[in-house]
Parts: structure tokens; sequence; C-alpha cells
């Protein structure tokens, strides 16, 4: 299910990103990197999340781009990649663009469903993952009642046939969003979308999750959630993830479900004690 509406193919205005084209399961996308590091930088892999496409990342780029080597893509179903989704989907897709630049191991930076993702890759592909940075996400392991938390998306998804995009964009914006500037900066992203396919995309990534066998990770595991984030009881299950992975769990101060939009600053300044 195809959620980006926009089919030109976006662009980065800092010179030092450029992109690459995959071809995966027989669907061809693009990504984009910064390899101004060398050979012997250290990688970053960033995914986005729910309904949105990975410019959701451009504030951060000058600050980690003066450090490391970065991969920016669309996760399968988003923005420019049009490929179905799903997590296996998404982790194999990693896999080939990080084959494709030669990446030994690389640390995942995930927010939201891109952080699901970013735990089942780890889950599938331990050796080529440095450790885990995942921001107001869902943990894998054990979920069933995380499910069991979203069964009103099933009663909700009618809805999307009968209520405006427009509303509806709006209506997801004032969730996620814990601020004003937040919202100015979300609602055009997932206004961008088809949201009809949104609740589609992430009950089946529930449902996936709910399946999956609580993962035994070789690499440290950061759990970062915004203080005002509360779609379900989001940071309960991180501060106990952390605890069961030996990991660290913090709190963005005043920051909702889309942290990365509500506000930058903090955001990367919870991520930077945790980069390699």
């Amino acid at each position: 299910m195809a959620l980006g509406r926009n089919k030109n193919i976006k662009t980065f205005q800092n010179p030092a990103i450029q992109s690459g084209t995959i071809l995966n399961g027989g669907v061809s996308f693009p990504y984009w990197f910064s390899d101004s590091k060398g050979p012997k930088g250290k990688w970053l892999i960033l995914l986005h999340g729910l309904g949105v496409d990975c410019s959701v990342w451009t504030p951060y780029l000058d600050d980690l781009i003066a450090g490391y080597n970065v991969i920016l893509m669309d996760l399968p179903g988003h923005g420019n990649n049009r490929s179905a989704y799903s997590l296996e989907a998404a982790s194999r897709q990693i896999l080939t663009v990080m084959a494709q630049r030669n990446i030994g191991y690389a640390t995942i930076i995930g927010h939201c469903i891109g952080g699901c993702v970013a735990q089942a890759f780890s889950t599938d592909h331990a050796d080529y993952c440095r450790d885990l940075i995942l921001i107001d996400t869902f943990p894998l392991g054990g979920e069933q009642y995380h499910y069991a938390s979203f069964k009103w998306l099933s009663a909700v998804s009618p809805l999307m046939t009968v209520v405006p995009s427009p509303v509806f964009s709006g209506v997801l914006t004032g969730i996620f969003s814990a601020n004003r500037a937040g919202r100015h900066t979300l609602y055009p992203q997932i206004r961008q979308q088809k949201v009809s396919p949104v609740f589609k995309v992430f009950r089946k990534t529930m449902q996936a999750m709910s399946k999956l066998p609580t993962p035994v990770y070789y690499s440290p595991v950061h759990y970062l959630v915004g203080s005002r984030d509360h779609l379900v009881p989001i940071r309960k299950w991180n501060r106990q993830a952390a605890e069961l992975h030996k990991g660290t769990y913090d709190e963005i101060p005043k920051c909702g479900h889309f942290s990365v939009t509500d506000d930058p600053g903090k955001v990367m300044a919870a991520i930077r004690p945790y980069l390699p």
C-alpha cells in the first residue's frame, strides 16, 4: 500500500547529501546518503515514523553529517518508496542499501514505526547493527497487550472513507504533536500522504509485533520518549523494555509522539550521548 502522493524525487539542500537507487522485490526506489567521512567513517541510518518520509530528518542533518556518514531512506509505502509495507520488507531494504554502500555495520536511529523496523532489523541482522537509538517507538517482544491497546483502530478505519483528508491530517497532527511548532512542521508532512492507509499500516505493524518473540539484542539499545507522548502507555512500555534489555531510558521534555518535529534541538541533545 503506497502512502506517498508526491512522485517527484525529493532533494536535500545540504550539498553533502547524494542520492542512490536500489532494486528490491522488483521495485526500484531511491535513498539518500552522505559518505563525507570516508570509508572509515561511522554510519548512521535514519528511519522515520508513520505517515511521513525521511525529509523529517532535515533539521538534524547538519549536526549528524559533521561527524558521521548518514543513510536516509523512505520506509515501504511512504514518500518515494512505493513497495508494499511490512517489517520484513523494510528490514531487507536496509540490508540492500548497506550492501550497495559497502557498510559493515551501523547505528540505527528509528522513530515511531521506524523504531519497530530498527528492532526487526537488529533481530534479523545482528551483525550489521552497532546499536539502536529508538525514539517514541513500540518495543518488540511479548507485545500482545500492545495490539490489544490498538483494537480501536478497526473501529476508526471506516471513518477514512468519509472524513476529508485535510481534516483527518489535522486530527493526526493534533494527536502526535505537543506544541504549535511541531504541528506547523508535521501537518504538511502528513497532509502530503494518502491518510486512508495510514491506520492499516499501523495496525499491520502492531499485528506483526504481537507475533514476534522477545528479541535478544547483542548491541546496546537506547529508548527515548517524549514526556508528553500519551499515545497509549508508551513511556511505561519503553521503561520496561529498557530494564529487560539492560538499555537506557530517557524522556525528551515537553515533546509528544512526534518529538522529532516538536523540538529537533531537544531530540538532538537526547541522541548525542548515544552516538558512536
